[in-house]
């Protein structure tokens, strides 16, 4: 469990300072890789190693808006319905944790995300990084 989010389980969670009228949206997941910063920052920023593990979503479209060493802010659309995503990456030791947050822009809603499957496709997604990162499992 890492910031009260367990490990590769979609949470819902408020993203910024909700306002009273606005409800908490959006999804979670952290995930812990055994790799240094750069190598997991390396295969969400450079385009060639992100197609192995983004799979595309059929007529949709990842951009990345702002990449700094530990952070990074992306959308994904296909045209009609966007998501806002950010992860933060965090190295300790021989870890690297990613916490990405999906804010779904109106009028996608959270219960649209789930219903749809997208949480999942973000679970395979961080699955097929984990086997690009570091392909043996981690034995303690």
């Amino acid at each position: 469990m890492r910031d009260g989010c367990p490990i590769d389980l979609p949470v819902l969670e408020p993203i910024g300072a909700p306002l009273p009228q606005r409800p908490a949206r959006g999804l979670r997941f952290c995930r812990a890789f055994t790799a240094p910063l750069d190598a997991v920052v390396a295969r969400w920023c450079e385009p060639e190693l992100r197609r192995l593990w983004i799979l595309p979503i059929s007529g949709s479209c990842f951009t990345i808006l702002l990449a700094a060493p530990a952070y990074l802010e992306a959308e994904e659309t296909d045209g009609l319905h966007a998501v806002r995503l950010t992860a933060t990456f965090e190295e300790d030791g021989v870890l690297t944790t990613v916490c990405v947050r999906i804010e779904p822009l109106l009028p996608l809603t959270t219960d649209t995300l789930l219903a749809s499957g997208y949480a999942d496709r973000w679970e395979e997604r961080l699955y097929a990084l984990a086997d690009l990162i570091d392909p043996e499992p981690w034995e303690p």
